[in-house]
């Protein structure tokens, strides 16, 4: 018959006691998922802003300022994916010319 079972670790210091300390390294790790996190959500934020256009450009009817408000919308969200493609594009370059790598963050102590 079993006697015991643990569902956890204990932590011999005492239940709200930090095992290890925060360092340079967990900076690394912050950037890295900064960073994951704002890219995708970029060109998610750029694709509702693409459809928000298309559905204001489909509704202006005949009105001309809603037309030109739509485009303008349609433009800014077009010109904001260029630029977050071309930022991770020239950052990809620089790694392949140079060697360093620079789509991963990491410091060196």
């Amino acid at each position: 018959m079993i006697n015991q079972v643990h569902a956890q670790i204990v932590n011999p210091n005492g239940p709200n006691t930090l095992t290890t300390q925060a360092g340079i390294q967990g900076l690394e790790a912050v950037f890295q998922n900064v960073i994951g996190i704002i890219i995708p959500f970029g060109a998610i934020v750029l694709f509702v802003i693409l459809m928000y256009g298309g559905i204001r450009y489909i509704t202006a009817g005949a009105n001309p300022r809603s037309v030109e408000a739509a485009r303008n919308t349609i433009t800014y969200g077009i010109i904001g994916m260029v630029v977050l493609a071309m930022a991770f594009l020239i950052l990809v370059i620089i790694e392949l010319l140079t060697g360093a790598d620079i789509t991963t963050f990491q410091l060196y102590f």
